[in-house]
Formats: C-alpha cells, structure tokens, sequence
C-alpha cells in the first residue's frame, strides 16, 4: 500500500474516532441542551394569553430549571411589505415586541433562561409598552442584565429572527397564543380559556409532565450509554 493510502485511511480514522467521542459526549453529558426537555410557547408578545402562560411558566421554570430549557416563538404572517416583514395581531409595535424579546433569547439563553422569564413578568406589567425600547431596558436591569447586545440585535438581525421564529411557528401549524409544546408535542393552549390540556394546566401539572419526560430522556441515555460500553 502506497504511503498516500496508509495517509488517507489513518486520517479517515482518526476522523471517525473523533465522531464517535463526539457523539458520546454529547449523550452523556448532563449539561447539554438534548440532554434537557423543550419547553417552547408560541405567543404573541402583547397578548393577555401570552401573559397568563408566561406567568405560570415563571413558577414552572423556578421547579424544573436545571432540567428544562424554555423559549419563544411568535404567531404571525410573513408579508414581504410588512414592517418587519411579519404582520402581527396587534400591530407594529407588538412586531417589536416580539424581536426584542427574540433578540433577548439569542444573547442569554439558555444560560440566563431565569433571568429571562423575569424579565418576561416585567414587561407584562404593561402589555401595551412592550418593544418600547426604554421600557425593556428598565426591565433587564430589573434582572440584573446588560440589554446592550439586546439593542444592538433589535437594529440588526432583529427582523430576520421574527421572520425566521414566524416561519418556525406556521411548520408547526401553531396559530393560537398561547401554544405549549413539551419536546415538540402539543401538550396544551390557552386561547381565552385553557384547553386541549389532557394533563392539566396548572403549575403542578406542567412540572410532573417535565419532570416524567426528563426520566424518560435519561432512562434512554442510559440506554445509549449501554449500548457503547463494550468491554
């Protein structure tokens, strides 16, 4: 075998070996988000509905925070002329809404997902004021949190990642605000009353729906880890 070959199979496996403990970290590593259960809630940053799921996530998250991560996605309609290229319910400014909250997700989440709901309960105060530009900024220093890179997203990118989140929003065929979903099924909706909730919608119930489905998860990581321990 010429030194060329011997150079491109050691190099091919090398490349695998690299793969293969790649992957096996990225299964047994507690602290990776596959690890942890998706809390996603499609919502509309000034609607009252948003406002009732978010609150009662607060209490969730403070539960399940270690084991969960949670974030938002917007319902809309893409429209080219739009604004910002989404119409949204409640006009521009609930658009606006929606990117500062978008853009507060890309810098600090999953790390500051607590400081995010918190933040999220301040701006409900007044659901009129949300993508007030002064009115985020009171809030994240409420939290504790620099809204620098928060602002200079909204300026920036802000408008793709509302158009992006819509387009995530209408996959799922979400058109209500409040959706839930738990790891990407529909586990309830509050749309003036809450329904399709066949757990339950109270804080106790979302808690032992993330806490089963997280047992579920490490019971099959152990089962993957089995599965690549050969002695």
């Amino acid at each position: 075998m010429s030194r060329i070959r011997v150079r491109v199979l050691l190099i091919s496996i090398l490349a695998i070996v690299f793969i293969y403990f790649t992957l096996q970290y990225s299964v047994n590593d507690p602290d990776t988000d596959a690890s942890k259960v998706s809390v996603e809630l499609y919502v509309m940053s000034q609607c009252p509905d948003a406002d009732a799921c978010e609150q009662v996530f607060q209490s969730v998250m403070s539960k399940v925070n270690d084991i969960a991560v949670i974030r938002t996605d917007y319902v809309g309609v893409i429209d080219p002329n739009a604004k910002y290229g989404v119409v949204c319910k409640h006009g521009d400014q609930e658009c606006l809404g929606n990117i500062h909250e978008l853009c507060f997700e890309s810098n600090y989440l999953p790390a500051k997902q607590t400081e995010f709901i918190d933040w999220l309960s301040c701006l409900n105060r007044d659901l009129s004021q949300k993508g007030d530009l002064e009115y985020s900024r009171s809030c994240a220093l409420e939290v504790n949190i620099d809204y620098t890179p928060v602002e200079q997203c909204v300026r920036t990118q802000g408008g793709q990642l509302l158009i992006e989140s819509v387009r995530k929003t209408n996959a799922k065929r979400v058109t209500k605000s409040c959706t839930i979903h738990l790891n990407g099924k529909q586990r309830c909706i509050k749309d003036g009353d809450w329904y399709d909730c066949p757990g339950g919608h109270e804080v106790q119930d979302f808690v032992r729906d993330i806490k089963n489905a997280y047992a579920g998860m490490k019971d099959g990581t152990r089962m993957n880890t089995r599965l690549f321990n050969v002695n």
